[in-house]
């Protein structure tokens, strides 16, 4: 005999055991590959794309089903999505960070965790320290847990991937009242470029993300509150929520304020919804008076750190810069023709699938809530301008791939409002017809949740060249992190004293400041494209403050990835062979200078003689 209560639990998790199922088998397919590609096996590319097809089909193909979807298995599978692809990350790289901004929050830890004070100086990423929300809430874990900050970050950001893909899913299910479309709109967030690694990283923006939407959520809330007191209880979680934002990254403020300057506008204007405009109103204000206030009085570096970042945009868009596609890696592992094609693709579905739903928005005039469903379709529009990013500034995928972060939120709720699928009749069965029609429209979805995916994969992080683990690569980000740099970062913490200026190629020198607690000194690329040491050598020591050069030898055996060694690099994209090795042996030929470190692949070289002598001959005279 069957408990009752068994069979309760089993109808109220659904298809749900089946579709995690699926979806685990998924993530053991891309397992595999990772381990495959460790031993350099040449199957592991195409075992790869199946596991990721299978992460997202599955979930896709429960969701357009012509069984009713429950609310039990709407939520589950927006918690069982980001799970999936976070276990996907942690799979690539199980047993430490090897993303470069990650170090650099690793660093604000540590300070935090030594000093038991905030807003610490930051030598390698300094506004981060000003937005501490990821940081605090790791060392937090990490006090309590007595768990390291590899292990408290990891935790973290894997709960904050989670509670985006329940916000959002909350988020869509309070506008339209469907489990089926809250679950469709996790999995078309998911397909986003940078949803499954660079949004899953331990960087400020994972915290930031799952706040942005609970106050778009608390916000849906003020708009349907029944009275004032709930819509005013409403709009103090809308601002909390907010804040949390503001303090933990300065771009997901400022896409918070887009968005919510949207919905207050359709409030305003849309009849029928001006009820608690007050309210909404005030959660506008206040989220713009914090962003300013935060931004102006305490995260100061933070016009310093976007104005250039601005500049760099706008600088692309002269004309010879223009029409050159979204290209990525112009190193020795060009983005291949295929990516380009999958990326593409995608992005074509995608917008069909934005214009579709930003007409069934305008449309439907008896939609409950149809002021919330305007602002998302105008929102959406953002696609346009990624996509514009996306195809006319060089290297623009980059930036674009940043953007759908956001985008991608209204962009979802948009989509997934706007595909309904009509339930299976009962009393009147649907005609032969209506069935063809029905099943045509089903595969047509799950088509382009398959192009959405593989698009996002082929355009999103990592890079092609980095997107299985393997030996090590010069310039490859991801695959550059080994334990040769790892094992020199350590060394540094625990022999030098903060804040000496280094100089490497990009990514040691990156590593050594972030998890060295050093100064990572850029445009000193001649000190190691030349084969000889000059005066003016010694005056760029003198000028810049070079304490130590740390020669990997690797850069003169390999090409770069990305097509440069240095930031900034002069040759960048330009290098036909690797760096001399002369030019790098050099440095051992130097009286004044001492190597102080040397594993046989990673030297470091005292220079700071150098720079004592040149101060006393400019006294002297």
């Amino acid at each position: 005999m069957i408990d009752r209560r068994d069979s309760l639990q089993s109808d109220r998790l659904g298809r749900l055991p089946w579709v995690a199922l699926g979806m685990a088998f998924g993530v053991l397919v891309v397992a595999i590959a990772d381990a495959m590609a460790r031993s350099k096996d040449p199957g592991a590319g195409a075992l790869f794309w199946i596991g990721q097809i299978t992460l997202y089909l599955v979930p896709a193909a429960m969701l357009v089903a012509r069984r009713p979807v429950t609310r039990s298995e709407g939520l589950g599978i927006a918690l069982a999505v980001p799970v999936a692809t976070y276990a996907v990350l942690e799979c690539y790289r199980p047993l430490q960070f090897d993303f470069l901004d990650e170090f650099a929050h690793v660093q604000t830890a540590q300070s935090i965790l030594t000093t038991h004070h905030l807003f610490h100086a930051n030598t390698l990423l300094p506004v981060s320290a000003q937005y501490p929300g990821l940081e605090i809430v790791t060392t937090a874990l990490a006090s309590l847990s007595h768990l390291s900050i590899d292990a408290s970050g990891t935790v973290i950001a894997g709960v904050a991937h989670v509670l985006l893909g329940a916000a959002l899913y909350s988020l869509v299910d309070e506008v339209t009242g469907r489990p089926r479309a809250g679950g469709l709109a996790v999995v078309i967030y998911a397909t986003g470029p940078h949803f499954q690694f660079f949004d899953s990283y331990f960087i400020y923006e994972v915290i930031a993300l799952p706040f942005l939407v609970a106050s778009l959520l608390a916000v849906v809330k003020v708009v349907k509150a029944p009275d004032t007191k709930s819509a005013t209880s409403w709009s103090v979680a809308a601002i909390l929520a907010a804040f949390i934002t503001v303090v933990s990254h300065h771009v997901t403020s400022y896409a918070l304020i887009g968005l919510l300057v949207c919905f207050v506008v359709a409030a305003l204007v849309v009849p029928g919804a001006r009820r608690h405009r007050r309210h909404l109103v005030a959660v506008l204000a206040a989220t713009v008076a914090m962003t300013l206030a935060w931004d102006l009085g305490i995260a100061t570096d933070t016009a310093a750190y976007i104005v250039p970042q601005l500049q760099h945009v706008f600088s692309a868009l002269n004309p010879e810069n223009l029409f050159r596609g979204p290209t990525k890696g112009s190193g020795s592992y060009a983005t291949p023709v295929a990516d380009t094609v999958l990326e593409l693709f995608g992005q074509l579905v995608l917008v069909a699938l934005v214009i579709f739903g930003i007409v069934q928005a305008f449309r439907n005039r008896n939609e409950k809530h149809r002021a919330l469903m305007l602002a998302s379709a105008v929102a959406s529009l953002a696609l346009f301008v990624e996509i514009a990013i996306r195809l006319f500034l060089r290297n623009g995928s980059e930036i674009a791939a940043r953007l759908s972060s956001y985008a991608l939120l209204p962009i979802g709720l948009t989509i997934a409002a706007a595909l309904r699928f009509p339930r299976p009749g009962v009393e009147h069965p649907p005609s032969r017809r209506a069935r063809l029609h029905g099943a045509g429209a089903r595969s047509m979805v799950l088509g382009a949740a398959v192009a959405l995916a593989a698009g996002g994969v082929a355009g999103g992080w990592p890079a092609s060249y980095a997107r299985l683990p393997g030996p090590f690569l010069v310039g490859a980000w991801e695959r550059s992190v080994d334990e040769h740099n790892l094992a020199l970062s350590a060394f540094v913490r625990r022999n030098f004293t903060p804040a000496n200026g280094v100089v490497s190629d990009f990514i040691t020198a990156a590593m050594v400041a972030g998890l060295g607690h050093q100064v990572n000194v850029g445009g000193v690329a001649s000190l190691f494209l030349q084969r000889r040491f000059t005066p003016r050598d010694v005056r760029l020591i003198e000028q810049k403050h070079i304490s130590f050069v740390i020669v990997d030898k690797r850069i003169s055996q390999q090409l770069p990835a990305d097509g440069y060694y240095f930031l900034p690099d002069p040759r960048a994209g330009r290098y036909k062979t690797p760096i001399q090795s002369a030019n790098l042996a050099k440095f051992n030929r130097i009286p004044a200078v001492s190597r102080i470190f040397d594993d046989g692949t990673i030297s470091v070289y005292d220079v700071r003689q150098i720079a004592d002598q040149a101060t006393t001959r400019s006294g002297g005279r």
